[in-house]
C-alpha cells in the first residue's frame, strides 16, 4: 500500500476509535500468513483497510487484532503466535459480528470462522465462493446456516480492488464529539494554564479542520 494511504487510512481508525459505543462491533477475518515478509506486511496493510473500509462505507466499529499484534507478537514464534490467535478468538466473543474478507481461507481465519460457529455469532461474506466455503464449515459443525450472509455489494472486501484514498476531512459528529470530550475533561482539570493545555490544543486544531470542511458557520 502506498504510504500516504495507509497514513490516510490510520488517521481515520484513529478517530473512529474515539467514538464507537453505538455501533456494530465486526470482527475482521481475513489472510495475514504470506511467502515473503513483504506479502506478510501488505496483509496487515490490507487488514487496516478492510477495518477503514467497514467502518466508513458500512458504519461498523470493525477491528482487526492481525492488523497490529504482528508488531508486538512475532507471528513465527509458536508461543507468541498462539498468544495472538487466543487474544483475536477472545475479542471476536466480544463483538457482533463477522466479516470474513479477502479471497482465501488461511489457517488462521479457519479457526476464527470455527469459533464464531460455536459462539453462534453472524457471519458476513462478500462473495458466493467464499461463502460457500463458510457454509461447508457451518454444515461439518452442524451450525446454524441461517447466520451466514453474503452480501456482494461491497467489492473490496473480496481483497480485488485497490485501497481507496481517504477523504480526510473531519465531520460535523467528529467535530462534536471532540469538544464533548474536551469539556467532559476540562471539568476534572484544576488548572488555570488553559493556553498550555494539549486538550485545548487538540479542540483548536478540530476546530482548524472543521472551518476547512466548511461544517462551521460564518457567524
Amino acid at each position: 500500500m502506498e504510504q500516504n494511504k495507509m497514513l490516510e487510512v490510520e488517521q481515520f481508525l484513529e478517530r473512529q476509535f474515539m467514538n464507537q459505543e453505538q455501533q456494530v462491533r465486526a470482527y475482521i477475518c481475513s489472510p495475514l500468513s504470506a511467502g515473503s515478509d513483504k506479502e506478510f506486511l501488505e496483509n496487515m496493510h490490507r487488514a487496516r483497510a478492510y477495518m477503514h473500509y467497514a467502518a466508513k462505507e458500512m458504519g461498523m466499529a470493525a477491528r482487526a487484532p492481525h492488523a497490529y499484534l504482528p508488531m508486538m507478537l512475532c507471528d513465527r514464534m509458536p508461543n507468541e503466535r498462539a498468544l495472538a490467535l487466543q487474544f483475536g478468538l477472545r475479542l471476536l466473543e466480544e463483538s457482533d459480528i463477522l466479516l470474513v474478507c479477502g479471497d482465501r481461507i488461511s489457517l488462521g481465519m479457519q479457526g476464527e470462522i470455527l469459533h464464531a460457529i460455536s459462539i453462534k455469532s453472524s457471519i458476513y461474506t462478500f462473495s458466493h465462493l467464499m461463502y460457500l466455503k463458510v457454509c461447508e464449515y457451518v454444515r461439518k459443525e452442524n451450525g446454524n446456516p441461517e447466520l451466514v450472509v453474503v452480501d456482494e455489494s461491497h467489492p473490496f472486501m473480496t481483497g480485488k480492488e485497490e485501497i481507496p484514498s481517504v477523504e480526510n476531512k473531519i465531520s460535523i459528529s467528529e467535530y462534536t464529539g471532540l469538544l464533548d470530550a474536551r469539556d467532559r475533561l476540562c471539568r476534572f482539570c484544576q488548572s488555570e494554564e488553559c493556553e498550555k493545555c494539549q486538550v485545548t490544543s487538540l479542540a483548536d486544531d478540530a476546530h482548524f479542520e472543521a472551518e476547512k470542511a466548511g461544517i462551521l458557520s460564518d457567524s
